[in-house]
């Protein structure tokens, strides 16, 4: 990894901690930064392991675990997963996905449940249509069928006869 000429503020951008640097780092080598506080060796750990450095190769693992932890019933392995940036992100991702996606599913079943009822309103109400076309084809005959034609008084009995 070559980053030639990077310069660093502090998180507040209010002062330069390093200027014009170089970032070279080798394949297989160990790093350790030494200098006094406030220099930003914790800085550029932190924006390597966020990968806030812009042209920062991001298939590079880096893990910053912090000094300075607070006393709680964390288990050390569950603070030093908590410290990689990009799990704790993808974890969050999935999060979300798996609500999003529940969510979809139980919509699918309103939705598949809503259509099977509809179906069966549709089931029910054939018969009622079936009849209601028979009715109409009772009392409107084709003329083509048939050479009679219904007085308002036939119309009327077969109307009467076909409610019954």
């Amino acid at each position: 990894v070559i980053i030639e000429n990077y310069t660093m503020y502090t998180l507040d951008e209010k002062m330069v901690l390093l200027e014009d640097f170089d970032i070279r780092l080798t394949k297989g080598e160990r790093y350790g930064f030494v200098g006094m506080n406030g220099s930003g060796k914790t800085t550029l750990l932190r924006r390597m392991s966020r990968y806030d450095i812009p042209k920062f190769p991001a298939h590079l693992k880096i893990l910053h675990v912090e000094q300075e932890i607070l006393g709680d019933e964390t288990t050390v392995l569950e603070y030093v997963l908590s410290c990689d940036v990009v799990r704790v992100e993808l974890l969050n991702r999935e999060k979300k996905l798996n609500e999003e996606s529940e969510e979809l599913e139980k919509l699918m079943e309103k939705l598949e449940k809503e259509e099977a009822e509809n179906k069966d309103k549709d089931k029910e109400e054939e018969p009622k249509k079936e009849k209601k076309k028979k009715a109409k084809d009772d009392v409107f005959v084709d003329s083509d069928e048939e050479e009679e034609e219904l007085t308002m008084k036939q119309i009327t009995k077969r109307m009467t006869q076909i409610q019954r």
